[in-house]
């Protein structure tokens, strides 16, 4: 091969070498964008214990992904929107009851200001982040409410906004003195499974509050009283009644407890005064170990009996872990 016939192949070469490079290189689509996003997206539940005084509260953190050092030294507008329906969505999926946290019970922080539902704040130079900050005012909270608000991130300026992460539901708590973590020791008693029981096990549960004086059993995310079933159905494993859900109620002078189950539609619950075997036990609260003691059922005979063969029959203890 000669001099000219050489160039010739390796021109041909590169120039097919360099078509298989341009089939191989993507477009820029979003490569190179600032994008602006709600980190806690799409829900931030906030627990507290109970105050009196007014106390600083970040509900969300909205974050800018510069694609600069030079844009991120660019003042930037944001601009949120309070949009409560997103509240009433959460609860009907949820079958959940948090009200709208009222204008009476917060105030904004300086470097927020509203204008009806449309909030605006703004990234200065060099902020990654800008922080959804209220003062929220203890002694105004109505305990026996839980609160939520609900935003969508509308723009910030020229950036661009995160796909799935441009919206929260934020959740406010208050939890009275029996929220916590809890080690359940449960004796469960079900004619229609064999062996019907008592079957003993512990577990770890959590109570959340749902009133003043009052605390749901939450076992693995859902409001249901766990069971456990040796060699039936279940295959020696643990369930739980979706229908059945176990709110205690404590006298905070007595000390007294009563359970009921508050799911729509179910059976009613009943204390049992009796035990498994129709001892005497005791229904309270201790408050020197936050210990729970509730035997309670249904299908129970007169005063609260267990009745071998009919009854089905719960006896929870619950040990205080510590908080959630």
């Amino acid at each position: 091969m000669n001099m000219k016939s050489s160039i010739l192949f390796l021109l041909a070469v590169s120039i097919g070498f360099s078509s298989c490079i341009k089939k191989e290189v993507t477009p820029l689509a979003d490569e190179g964008k600032t994008f602006v996003k709600i980190l806690q997206s799409r829900l931030n539940e906030l627990y507290f214990s109970p105050f009196s005084d007014v106390r600083a509260i970040s509900l969300f953190s909205v974050r800018r992904d510069a694609n600069s050092s030079d844009n991120l030294q660019k003042s930037s507008p944001l601009v949120l929107t309070r949009v409560d329906a997103m509240v009433t969505r959460f609860n009907a999926a949820n079958g959940s009851d948090f009200a709208i946290l009222p204008d009476s019970l917060y105030t904004l922080v300086s470097t927020i200001t509203r204008a009806g539902n449309i909030y605006n704040s703004t990234f200065n130079s060099g902020d990654f982040a800008r922080e959804f900050i209220i003062n929220l005012n203890g002694s105004k909270w109505d305990l026996s409410k839980k609160y939520a608000l609900g935003f969508a991130l509308t723009s910030a300026g020229t950036a661009t906004k995160s796909s799935g992460m441009d919206s929260i539901v934020v959740t406010l708590s208050i939890k009275n003195q029996w929220d916590g973590k809890y080690n359940l020791r449960c004796g469960f008693y079900h004619p229609s499974y064999t062996p019907a029981g008592p079957h003993s096990f512990s577990v770890p549960v959590e109570l959340h509050t749902s009133g003043v004086t009052k605390v749901k059993l939450n076992w693995n995310g859902s409001y249901a009283q766990p069971c456990f079933d040796v060699a039936g159905a279940f295959n020696s494993s643990y369930f739980y009644f979706g229908s059945q859900e176990p709110e205690i109620t404590i006298d905070p002078t007595t000390n007294a407890a009563t359970v009921q189950n508050v799911a729509a539609g179910a059976v009613t619950f009943y204390t049992m005064g009796r035990g498994f075997n129709n001892q005497g036990h005791r229904q309270s609260f201790d408050p020197a170990d936050k210990s729970i003691v509730v035997h309670w059922g249904y299908s129970l005979g007169a005063g609260g009996t267990f009745v071998l063969g009919t009854s089905r029959a719960w006896a929870d203890s619950l040990y205080y872990v510590g908080p959630r």
